[in-house]
């Protein structure tokens, strides 16, 4: 490292002090990426489960390692870190059923300041900054289980510990789901050393040897043995022996397979020589030397070797499709199925042989079930269309086929009076003139002078108006009376109400001021200096025509009748009013 001189009244001040403890931690830092060049875990920091009580957490064991900068990330005492939130303020958890996620747990090179104290200038300062750890967690994606993969490394200086894979509605972080097997692990690069000759010694782990770099071995008699390993190509120089081997020796100068060797000095090659070999492959009864053999020459030609073909000397049963695209001539007497087909010759038209019909023997048996026989009685089960005349009989069966001669004869009858059965109901869509209970279901156009019951319906028509009366009466003795108003609904204003009113009987006939038999509507104007309550009036928001009445009996006794009608003045109707 760099070196800081200081002399006789040499003043050092803080920026010069911290310098050069600067330098020395830059030194320590460079060293150690100079022996690894990697990074990883010295000793320690394993991952577990929380060691007491369920806790959502893992932890971390003590221990040490360095980071790719070369700076320590060291670990006093076991740390729980709880699976709260990852690196990115993201909670950690999994959402769905049958998913899971990984979380890898990261160590970090981390420094807390401690010992405060006011420096000349009033400001707090802090005399101790000492090296720690800070864990940092990262979580892949959610996904269904089995198939979920860890973030990316983030490459920021952190010494990756493990993975860990949580499920959903895990409460715990178990052992099982810990894989420490990804830890990153510090490793020392190869050097030129020594092993002596003071006894037995074990190399734990492996060793890494740079390109260039010499072993030298020490054999108990005190022999000298190297091994070189070439920078450039990677060779292995020797001296000495592997595994009982002189190695430095074995050299053939063979091309492309390492040197040659004489095959009579190797052991262990089989009970046959090579001569032996030799002839069994130069053997020609046994196997085939040339490109190709003339068929004819080879012997047991008669023995029947091939089961698969059909032998022409002998029976054989086929049991596949053949198809011919060639003739196929056959001797006299051959049979195929039994059949001489050597001297069943045809010759005729282009589709095949050509055979007179009425040569066949056999003629007369019924052989085609699919057609109908005229000796015989068929049943037919599908329907005939004849375009040609066809002979009929004359039937005395249901199934029979009648002649035209025969319907026109029998069933042709154009008279209707001449039908039989014409007494019988056989038309109930029709109006029957002596059978009751009949209902007409449209309406009839009658033509003029057309009766019913000795009407003329054809004029039997009125247009008129039709109305609604309602009659009541009073009886009232000394001081009695009423006032009412009466309503017929039904009708519209333009219509025409009646109002009317007669006393039957004024029993001391004194009809004088106190007396009162009045009509008209609700309200009453005065005129000349007399009540006057004009006619019954239309109430358009009721729909009702609306009549008052009034009476009054004064000192006598009296009976009287009133009568209230409205009149339609545009209504018509089909029947007599």
């Amino acid at each position: 490292m760099d070196k800081h001189n200081w002399y006789y009244r040499f003043l050092a001040d803080t920026d010069w002090l911290n310098s050069h403890h600067g330098d020395i931690n830059n030194a320590l830092w460079n060293f150690m990426l100079e022996i690894t060049e990697n990074t990883g875990a010295v000793y320690g920091l394993d991952v577990s489960e929380r060691g007491a009580g369920a806790n959502f957490s893992i932890d971390v064991g003590s221990g040490v390692a360095y980071d790719t900068y070369g700076r320590r990330i060291l670990n006093n005492a076991t740390t729980n870190v709880p699976f709260a939130q990852d690196v990115n303020g993201n909670n950690i958890e999994v959402l769905n059923p049958g998913n899971e996620r990984i979380v890898s747990i990261y160590a970090y090179y981390h420094i807390t300041d401690s010992s405060p104290a006011i420096d000349g200038f009033g400001n707090t300062v802090f005399e101790i900054t000492a090296e720690d750890v800070e864990f940092k967690l990262y979580q892949g994606a959610e996904v269904l289980a089995a198939a979920a993969v860890p973030a990316p490394n983030p490459g920021d200086g952190g010494v990756l510990l493990a993975h860990a894979t949580i499920s959903f509605g895990d409460i715990t972080v178990n052992n099982p789901q810990i894989d420490t097997s990804v830890k990153e692990e510090l490793t020392i690069l190869g050097f030129s050393g020594f092993v002596h000759d003071t006894g037995n010694e074990t190399i734990d782990g492996d060793w890494s040897f740079n390109n260039g770099s010499t072993i030298t071995f020490y054999s108990d008699n005190g022999v000298t043995q190297t091994i070189h390993i070439d920078g450039s190509n990677g060779n292995i120089t020797t001296i000495g022996t592997v595994d009982g081997v002189d190695i430095s020796n074995h050299d053939h100068g063979g091309p492309g397979q390492g040197g040659t060797v004489d095959h009579g000095d190797l052991t262990s090659i089989g009970v046959y020589t090579h001569a032996t070999i030799d002839a069994h492959i130069n053997d020609a009864s046994i196997h085939f030397t040339v490109p190709s053999i003339d068929h004819g020459s080879i012997s047991g030609l008669g023995d029947d070797d091939h089961p698969q073909y059909t032998h022409k000397d002998q029976n054989e049963t086929i049991s596949q499709v053949w198809l011919h695209n060639a003739n196929i001539d056959m001797a006299g007497g051959a049979l195929v199925d039994g059949v001489d087909v050597g001297s069943h010759i045809h010759t005729g038209g282009a589709n095949g042989p050509v055979l007179d019909h009425g040569t066949f023997a056999g003629l007369g048996d019924d052989d085609h079930p699919q057609y109908a026989a005229i000796a015989q009685n068929e049943t037919i089960n599908g329907s005939w269309t004849f375009n040609n005349p066809v002979s009929g009989q004359n039937p005395v069966a249901a199934s029979h086929l009648a002649t035209k001669a025969y319907v026109d004869a029998n069933l042709g009858v154009t008279d209707h009076g001449a039908l039989s059965g014409l007494g019988d109901d056989d038309h109930p869509q029709y109006l029957h003139l002596n059978k009751g209970g009949q209902t007409l279901q449209q309406n009839l156009a009658c033509a003029g002078g057309v009766t019913v019951d000795g009407v003329n319906i054809s004029i039997h028509t009125h247009t008129g108006t039709i109305g609604k009366s309602v009659s009541s009466r009073a009886f009232h003795d000394n001081n009695g009376g009423q006032d009412i108003t009466d309503t017929i609904g039904g009708f519209d204003s333009s219509d025409l109400p009646i109002h009317s009113v007669s006393m039957l009987e004024l029993h001391n006939n004194n009809f004088s001021g106190d007396n009162l038999i009045a009509i008209g509507r609700s309200t009453i104007d005065t005129l000349a200096g007399f009540n006057i309550q004009h006619f019954a009036q239309f109430n358009a928001g009721t729909g009702n025509w609306e009549f008052r009445q009034r009476t009054n009996a004064g000192n006598d006794d009296q009976v009287a009748v009133f009568y209230r009608a409205v009149i339609a003045n545009d209504f018509s109707t089909g029947s007599p009013v």
